[in-house]
């Protein structure tokens, strides 16, 4: 899959510059879980049918856990060169008790044998269900879902793979995390402790935060022993989290605050739904969502998500 991606990805103009094939990229969803349509999206599907049929997408479909790992890979090569597949543990998945000792390896042999695998979904959640209610305890649950998301991270930066992540309400953690890594690579090794490309998907951090995981990457690109160009960090908005699921108008403003303060070259689209039926739509949404916070055009919007999920996925499309 790699190289039929990478070969695909760029076209030669008639001008002899390079435009972006895929008009869209959906950076992150889940519709190898076939899960139900998103009862809002009904009428508009309806009645766009026509005008979403003509869209050209690339989509990265995310596993969630051990247990939909195959699933996820399966159905990415029943749908190449148009769906990378990510694989990794959610962090509302990291109780289960059929997540074997040798996980870790179990996704490192995948990753091995899949070289245009991105790691995801992963991260850390304080609104998971089993920090509630789970036995072990809040405590527990939270401290399990850190080593977890560690351990991929470290895979991730050894096979030179993208992340997809999903963090809520755990933005102290996760800057620590952050941290922590670039502290640890000091001497000459900063840059490969880190994944080569980070998502921040469906992003509902603040605009400070922002602001914070940006200075992140800078002390990563001083650090480091190679000269980094490109965007290390990125933030996804779905028109589902990010627009619909937002429950006050406090939470819609920090929603575009957080959004005008991500520069316009880490801006991610997606559609974060769990059926193919929706993708289009969602995706859709989140470009034309974008386009009204930015002050920016649908098309340029489009243009730029596109553009910066094409770079974002660099490291397993060019392989």
């Amino acid at each position: 899959m790699p190289s039929e991606i990478s070969n695909n990805i760029k076209v030669e103009a008639e001008d002899g510059k390079n435009v972006a094939l895929y008009k869209v990229v959906d950076s992150h969803c889940h519709p190898h879980l076939e899960g139900e349509e998103i009862e809002d999206y009904a009428e508009f599907n309806q009645a766009l049918t026509n005008k979403l049929e003509d869209i050209s997408l690339l989509q990265i479909t995310c596993a969630t856990s051990y247990e939909n790992w195959e699933t996820c890979l399966e159905y990415a090569s029943k749908n190449e060169p148009f769906t990378i597949p990510a694989i990794g543990i959610h962090p509302w998945y990291v109780m289960e008790e059929n997540l074997p000792e040798d996980w870790l390896d179990q996704l490192g042999t995948l990753l091995l044998k899949h070289p245009g695998a991105v790691v995801g979904e992963i991260g850390l959640c304080k609104c998971a269900r089993e920090v509630r209610y789970h036995p072990a305890g809040k405590v527990a649950v939270l401290s399990r879902q850190r080593e977890i998301f560690e351990a991929q991270m470290k895979l991730a930066a050894k096979l030179r793979r993208p992340v997809s992540v999903h963090c809520v309400q755990q933005m102290g953690p996760m800057m620590t995390i952050l941290k922590s890594t670039l502290e640890k690579g000091e001497g000459g090794a900063v840059a490969a402790s880190f994944p080569p490309a980070i998502a921040f998907h469906s992003f509902t951090g603040t605009s400070e935060q922002v602001k914070r995981i940006l200075e992140i990457e800078e002390e990563i690109k001083r650090r480091s022993e190679v000269d980094i160009q490109e965007p290390i960090m990125y933030f996804g908005f779905s028109h589902l989290v990010n627009y619909i699921m937002c429950s006050s108008e406090k939470s819609v403003r920090k929603g575009r605050d957080a959004l005008r303060a991500v520069p316009l070259d880490r801006i991610l689209s997606e559609s974060d739904v769990p059926s193919q039926n929706d993708v289009k739509l969602g995706v859709t949404g989140s470009i034309a969502y974008i386009a009204a916070v930015r002050n920016i055009s649908v098309h340029n919007a489009a243009r730029i998500t596109a553009e910066n999920g094409l770079r974002l996925l660099k490291a397993v499309t060019t392989k």
